[in-house]
């Protein structure tokens, strides 16, 4: 398991997919303790409340997630998304230290995220599209192979990728990111994005040679 991110680093630097706890044992130990207790150390900052709450949430967000996108690169990113938010606006927590629902409030915030991924879907899905067909002429694939077919197969191809390359990749081609913005989100240089878009793009004609007439 990677090392948790400490969460104001996170934010500042905007690692994706950085939150991993680094002493699972220990998070898992204190998954008992009290949400209203676990609530007022957060509010005040304390990392170990925010692990508790990672090792306690994070399955069930990111099971949620998948349930409703059927897609894992996209449940990550929104589960990813949801414990940005818990750190970021933890003050707000203080409606439920009062006898309230954290369970709740997590998942009030995954309902939104995923409410605001299916508002973005179409021009993700326009994207997607528009990559296949320059794959296409780029590789000079026939035209005959269906664009649904070739789709599929680079999805399958995207999805198997490392992490952190993927996520370069998605930002890249299906959200038209810069190669600035994309390092300046993740905290990674310029020249790192420039080399994962260059490996997932030597990896794809490698893949897609069997398209080739």
């Amino acid at each position: 398991m990677k090392n948790f991110c400490n969460p104001t680093q996170y934010v500042e630097k905007k690692y994706t997919f950085a939150l991993a706890v680094s002493d699972s044992q220990y998070a898992m130990n204190q998954k008992n303790i009290s949400d209203s207790l676990l609530i007022s150390a957060l509010r005040n900052g304390d990392i170990d409340s925010y692990k508790t709450i990672y090792a306690k949430y994070y399955a069930k967000v990111r099971g949620f997630a998948l349930r409703l996108t059927r897609t894992e690169w996209i449940a990550d990113e929104i589960t990813q998304n949801v414990f940005v938010k818990i750190w970021t606006h933890r003050d707000s927590l203080v409606v439920c230290e009062q006898g309230g629902n954290l369970n709740g409030y997590i998942f009030m915030i995954a309902k939104n995220e995923v409410v605001n991924y299916y508002r973005s879907r179409q021009q993700i899905i326009a994207y997607q599209k528009d990559f296949v067909e320059d794959v296409r002429i780029e590789a000079r694939i026939d035209e005959s192979i269906d664009s649904k077919r070739l789709a599929a197969v680079i999805e399958r191809i995207v999805a198997a990728l490392p992490r952190t390359r993927r996520e370069v990749f998605i930002m890249s081609r299906y959200r038209h990111m810069s190669n600035a913005e994309i390092a300046l989100h993740l905290g990674i240089s310029k020249r790192t994005v420039e080399k994962h878009i260059s490996l997932v793009l030597e990896k794809l004609r490698m893949e897609l040679a069997t398209f080739l007439p």
